[in-house]
C-alpha cells in the first residue's frame, strides 16, 4: 500500500508580511506618536521687502518677526536672505552693511546687496551659539549670547547710515517656532 503525503498549506510571502501581531499593536502605535511628537515643528514665514525699505533701514529698521508674547521666544532654524538684482546696486559707507537683530544678532556682509548679480545668504544650523559662516565678502557673524524672550527680529543698517542707490528687492525667508517659557 502507497501512502499519499498529505499537502500541507503553506502562507505566501505577501501573507507572512502583513501578519500583524494585534497583541502588540497599541504599544508600537504609542511609540511611533511618542517619536512624531519629538520631531520639532517650524513654521516658514516669507517678509519681501522693497527698495524703498532697504534705501531706509538705517533710519527706519524693517521688521521680519513681531515680539512673539510675554513667556516667549523664537527658536530659529534657518534664514535665506535672496537679494534680486534689477538695474543699480546699492552702496554703503561701510562693512558689515546689515544685521538682523532682536532673537539672536547676525551682521551681514554687505556683498550680497552690492553685486549686479543675484544672490543668496543661508543662516543655518545651530544659531543660538556665536559662529561665522564663511569668510571674506561673503561671511555672516552670528551672535546669540542674549536675552531673546519677547524678542522680535529686524533688519537695520549697521551704523544707522541709509544705502543709497540701488533698486534690487530682498526676500527674507525664515524657519522658527515660538516656544513658551515653562519654568
Amino acid at each position: 500500500m502507497i501512502l499519499q503525503s498529505e499537502k500541507i498549506p503553506t502562507r505566501s510571502n505577501k501573507e507572512q508580511l502583513i501578519d500583524i501581531d494585534l497583541h502588540n499593536l497599541g504599544q508600537e502605535v504609542d511609540a511611533l506618536n511618542t517619536a512624531v511628537s519629538a520631531i520639532p515643528v517650524y513654521t516658514e514665514t516669507v517678509v519681501d521687502i522693497s527698495a524703498a525699505q532697504i534705501l531706509a533701514m538705517g533710519s527706519t529698521p524693517i521688521e521680519l518677526l513681531p515680539a512673539p508674547g510675554s513667556g516667549k521666544y523664537y527658536v530659529i532654524d534657518k534664514i535665506c536672505i535672496e537679494y534680486k538684482f534689477k538695474t543699480t546696486s546699492y552702496s554703503f559707507s561701510s562693512s558689515p552693511t546689515f544685521y538682523l537683530d532682536g532673537c539672536f544678532d547676525s551682521y551681514v556682509d554687505r556683498a550680497i546687496l552690492t553685486t549686479s548679480a543675484d544672490s543668496v545668504c543661508v543662516l543655518s544650523g545651530n544659531l543660538r551659539n556665536t559662529i561665522t559662516i564663511g569668510s571674506g565678502s561673503g561671511s555672516v557673524k552670528v551672535i546669540t549670547n542674549r536675552d531673546v524672550l519677547n524678542a522680535g527680529l529686524t533688519m537695520a543698517s549697521t551704523n544707522g547710515d541709509n544705502p543709497t542707490g540701488g533698486d534690487g528687492l530682498v526676500r527674507v525667508i525664515i524657519s522658527y517656532m515660538v516656544n513658551t517659557m515653562t519654568i
